[in-house]
């Protein structure tokens, strides 16, 4: 009687750590898995940011070709001598 009661405990334990073992596993997997989508969503991110750095680089280009541009063309004459 004691012999089937030990065996039966220790098959008790053994099936209680399996499936704590399954739980684990389970859960490491989950957070593989949300480990991997948040990678991808970073390397989302980095790609709209260099996007958008590339943007402003080319905004603040064409905004400083323009100001060049506008003063150019407003200086002022050199007397040349314009009769109203």
């Amino acid at each position: 009687m004691r012999i089937a009661l030990f065996l039966t405990a220790i098959m008790t334990c053994s099936l209680l750590f399996a499936c704590t073992d399954q739980e684990a596993e389970k859960r490491i997997q989950a957070a593989e898995e949300r480990a991997v989508a948040a990678e991808k969503r970073a390397a989302v991110a980095e790609e709209r940011l260099l996007i958008l750095e590339k943007k402003i680089t080319e905004n603040e280009e064409r905004a400083r070709k323009e100001k060049i541009a506008k003063e150019s063309r407003y200086k002022k004459s050199d007397n040349i001598g314009w009769k109203p």
